[in-house]
């Protein structure tokens, strides 16, 4: 495109307009053509079209090297093709089909006609891409990263400029342009094929064009539904059924693909009806066979079969076990085959919930629940092999792990995966199967029994020791999941894994770190299922890395140790209840029998201590932790931990974010801070004579250290409003200034500061215990606190 920006797009128009006259009277010349007979006319009729082609090709070629979105947003590529191209192809081909093989010459003739076209298309279509790659610096092999990865990421890193942003959008119509070009080689490769009248086809050359236009460009899935028909002329029904779902992930899939799938199962229905077996089957291909005669009930929506077919389903998944474990030697490309249906199954459970079907989601929960038990019961069996390998007594697992295992570990990845970015829908199916548990529903109990052994296999994998030493060789096992595998570049664009792949660091791949990537991936994946509450089969423990099984005996016996926990804490509460009476009632405390330090022993010197007892809310052990620490080592106040902000950090610590991260830190640094208390040192003693050690300096809120029920805090009202002073009142918020001390009401008060407000308020007023700050970093909290003329400060000012 020359500088001069008015006089490109005054020359695009006029070439517009002559390449608009030129389609009319081309096809006028071929309506003319039709109707006359004329033998001797004829020719020149044809003479006259193959010149009007062949100006169309030039105006269409300049038009398409001028602007790329001029002739994008024109339909240029598409007119080019259907009037140049694909109906004088149509016209040579019905020709070649008219003539019999016995007129040897005409026939001859017509073949050699036809193949100097596709030759003709083909050359033309080589030059614009290679033009393209070289104005615009394009590696065929890269350009779908490098575009997927700038118009879908840049965002997190900062929007690009405006001239960044407009070479990307170059990059990305040149990319659409060649994607084009390289589905017509490839369409011009398939029709070169079918006029060959030889044995079997090879459509190995279509193929390697569509396969490269799907990588050149993500958001178009044309070429995945060409590929389909490819497979269609080879009697490949699985790749039919893959290469027709991939299309549909897409962006933009193919506007007959869906029709065409529907087809194929109509036709494959017919053909299980009536079945001509010719040759011996393989046990691949029977299971192949077999999960497509399951999946074409799913795909049909037939939930009546479906339940009359828990059977097979569970026969399909004892014959993926055996292909998995058996010899290498006896099966070929199961890894492929695997990984092919694993997708067949994320795009069905993806097309159920975002697809035609959404408005019916809850009618076919059936046809839901057998997609994922399906995904989930081929994955038992693979990492039944890994978690096998990883427990023997081998010094190098990873080198006797069979070659079908490692094949379908990428498959595997994908689904786990999946599973862990649609988390809220697969919990909604646990939940309605636990629901209906009791019904006797076969295909339910099938759900949570796969659900329950794929649960109970991957805990078993990772808490092997030598798993645990292979992933505790990473620092970061999140940063590492990121890395690239081959798999995020194959399945790139795909709208149901978007999600994930806007996460992967596509310029940074260690091939040597393939298998650890992969593991590390899958840790991550079945880490962010155990820190769902609602689901209650796994959970993890923070401070090992270890992951908690949770069946029927587990179950009973966290029960037990949570119900014996409550007994000791009432307990103690009881005892403390009661050390409080006496201290009120002036009973004298016994003589305590501390030894002395001995002759000429030093005693250990005392820290000392403050008097400030600083109650904490979430803000401070979220955002200011370090600070937190640092109040403890040098025993500043004694720090108290209401209840509440347990409770919160305890909801707060699911999820990726860096608030949640932080909330896991802030209860690991609690856990070991209570853990490192003596506990036959009474509470009372340690807040009112701050027994020397700084690991009493923080102390957490008991059940009873409470006003409750809240409308209590009201006596204090007065006391606040008496005291208050007139200037800090004209600060306050102007819901608050507006109540007199008569008519405020503290159920207004946002239930979320409620706790921590009753926490102080008995410490102040029912304790009577001296000193005491509410540190917080919550405005709306130090303005709630100033009502009960509670003492507020920052944790900076600690």
């Amino acid at each position: 495109m020359s500088t001069n920006v008015n006089e490109d797009r005054k020359r695009l128009k006029e070439l517009l307009n002559e390449a608009s006259d030129l389609e009319k009277e081309l096809k006028k010349q071929e309506q003319q053509k039709r109707r006359i007979k004329n033998a001797e006319v004829a020719p020149e009729i044809e003479e006259e079209a193959e010149f009007l082609r062949n100006c169309l090709i030039d105006l269409y070629e300049e038009i398409l090297l001028i602007d790329l979105k001029f002739a994008s947003e024109n339909g240029i590529e598409e007119k080019l093709w259907r009037n140049v191209f694909y109906s004088h192809v149509e016209e040579l081909r019905q020709k070649l089909r008219k003539v019999k093989p016995e007129r040897a010459p005409d026939h001859q003739a017509a073949y050699l006609e036809l193949c100097r076209y596709l030759d003709l298309g083909a050359g033309f279509y080589h030059t614009i891409i290679n033009h393209l790659k070289i104005r615009e610096s394009i590696d065929l092999d890269r350009i779908g990263v490098e575009i997927f990865t700038k118009v879908n990421g840049e965002g997190k890193n900062g929007s690009p400029s405006s001239r960044a942003l407009s070479k990307i959008r170059k990059k990305e119509l040149a990319a659409e342009c060649i994607q084009r070009c390289l589905i017509y080689l490839g369409d011009f490769a398939r029709y070169r094929e079918t006029v060959i009248s030889l044995g079997e086809k090879r459509w190995e050359y279509a193929k390697q064009f569509y396969t490269k236009a799907a990588r050149v460009y993500c958001d178009y899935g044309k070429a995945q539904g060409q590929l389909a028909v490819l497979a269609s002329y080879s009697n490949k029904e699985l790749d039919v059924v893959y290469w027709y779902s991939f299309s549909l992930a897409t962006k933009q899939p193919s506007p007959i693909a869906a029709e065409n799938l529907k087809t194929f199962y109509a036709k494959f229905q017919l053909a299980q009806a009536n079945p001509v077996e010719t040759v011996a089957r393989l046990e691949i291909d029977k299971f192949t066979n077999q999960f497509l005669a399951i999946h074409r009930l799913l795909f049909d929506e037939e939930v009546e079969i479906l339940k009359q077919k828990v059977e097979e389903i569970g026969k399909l998944k004892d014959r993926f076990e055996l292909l998995v474990s058996s010899p290498p030697d006896n099966i070929q490309n199961l890894g492929t085959i695997f990984k092919k249906i694993i997708f067949i199954l994320i795009f069905t459970f993806w097309d159920y919930r975002n697809g035609s079907v959404q408005a019916r989601i809850v009618e076919l929960r059936h046809v839901q629940l057998t997609t994922v038990s399906l995904g989930l019961g081929f994955c038992i069996s693979v990492l039944d092999q890994l978690a096998a390998v990883f427990g023997s007594e081998s010094d190098s697992p990873q080198q006797f792990l069979p070659n079908s295992a490692i094949e379908c570990l990428p498959a595997l990845i994908l689904w786990c995966e999946y599973l862990s970015i649609s988390i809220e829908a697969f919990l909604q199916l646990y939940t309605f199967a636990k629901t209906c548990e009791k019904d006797g529903d076969l295909l339910v109990s099938q759900f949570i029994m796969n659900v329950s052994n794929f649960v109970k296999t991957i805990v078993t994998l990772f808490n092997t020791p030598k798993v645990s030493l292979l992933l505790g060789e990473i620092k970061d096992l999140a940063e590492f999941a990121r890395l690239s595998v081959p798999e995020d570049v194959e399945f790139l664009g795909v709208i149901p894994l978007r999600i994930l792949q806007h996460n992967i660091k596509f310029n940074i791949s260690k091939k040597d770190d393939i298998f650890k990537t992969r593991l590390a991936r899958l840790f991550v994946c079945v880490k962010r299922l155990a820190e769902f509450k609602s689901f209650d089969l796994i959970s993890i423990n923070e401070t090992t890395g270890q992951f908690i099984l949770f069946d029927g005996a587990a179950r009973k016996k966290e029960r037990q140790r949570i119900s014996k926990l409550m007994a000791q804490q009432l307990l103690q509460e009881q005892v403390q209840s009661l050390e409080q009476k006496l201290t009120k009632m002036e009973i004298p405390a016994r003589l305590s029998s501390k030894p002395h330090p001995l002759d000429g022993e030093v005693p250990a010197p005392k820290l000392k201590l403050s008097t400030k007892q600083c109650v904490v809310d979430i803000s401070v052990v979220t955002k200011h932790l370090k600070l937190v620490r640092k109040w403890i080592t040098e025993a500043t106040c004694t720090v108290i931990v209401p209840l509440n902000v347990i409770d919160s950090l305890d909801v707060l610590k699911k999820g990726d974010k860096q608030e949640n991260a932080r909330a896991r830190e802030a209860i690991r640094f609690l856990d070991q801070q209570f853990q490192k208390r003596h506990p036959e040192i009474p509470i009372d003693e340690q807040r009112t004579n701050h027994v020397n050690n700084q690991n009493n300096l923080i102390i957490a809120q008991k059940l009873i250290e409470k006003i409750s029920p809240w409308v209590k805090v009201e006596a204090y009202i007065d006391d606040m409003f008496d005291s208050l002073d007139p200037r800090e009142s004209n600060n306050m918020d102007a819901t608050i200034n507006s109540k007199s001390r008569d008519s405020f009401n503290v159920m207004h008060i946002p239930t979320q500061y409620r706790p921590v407000l009753s926490c102080c308020l008995y410490y102040v007023h029912i304790a009577q215990l001296n000193d005491i700050i509410l540190v917080t970093d919550d405005e709306g909290m130090a303005k709630h606190a100033r009502i009960f003329n509670l003492p507020v400060c920052t944790p900076a000012n600690v």
